[in-house]
């Protein structure tokens, strides 16, 4: 369960990173910056939501298999370097230039599947996260949910305010949200 950890949380400052560098300024120059998050931030949630069922119930093995959620932005992420447009798209996300001709539809299509993919991953995070507190007699056990109940909503903010608020024109991406990784990881720890 460690190393599952551990990996999401490498995965983690690897995304956060990213996005703070290219929405920090680094984007104008180094534009292809913007897909080297999105690449292994879809195996994220998988990975932590591997860990949760072997936290919940460590007597259960549990499958890799979750890991095909991450697929979709390792794929948006190639795509948006190989292909031509790609670092038009990219700049005009950077810049907030969003116009009917920055629009790509296979970088758009895998960017949606992907936000998509994470949010249904996180609220299965939530959901037997919840249920294992509700349903555990053990206090050890419900004060370690709790701690990743807290994780799990820091994660949501993340989650919201970079792929779902922006991707729906609502807002644009906040340089500071590499910080809420050491958050992320100093709850985790504490949990």
């Amino acid at each position: 369960a460690r190393n599952v950890f551990t990996f999401a949380m490498i995965l983690l400052s690897w995304s956060t990173l990213m996005l703070g560098l290219t929405f920090g300024g680094l984007g104008k120059y180094y534009p292809y910056l913007l897909y080297l998050s999105p690449m292994f931030s879809g195996f994220i949630l998988p990975a932590f939501y591997i860990y949760l069922r072997t936290v919940i119930n460590p007597h259960v093995k549990t499958s890799l298999g979750w890991f095909i959620f991450g697929l979709p932005g390792f794929i948006y992420g190639i795509n948006g370097l190989i292909l031509d447009e790609g670092k038009r798209f990219a700049l005009s996300y950077i810049l907030e230039e969003k116009t009917i001709h920055t629009f790509h539809p296979i970088l758009h299509i895998l960017f949606t599947s992907h936000s998509i993919g994470m949010i249904g991953l996180s609220f299965g995070c939530m959901v037997i996260t919840f249920k294992a507190y509700f349903t555990t007699n053990d206090q050890d056990h419900k004060n370690t949910l709790s701690w990743l109940l807290a994780v799990i909503v820091v994660s949501w903010v993340i989650l919201l305010a970079t792929n779902v608020l922006p991707l729906l024109g609502l807002t644009h991406y906040t340089p500071f949200l590499p910080l809420l990784t050491i958050l992320i990881s100093t709850l985790s720890y504490r949990a």
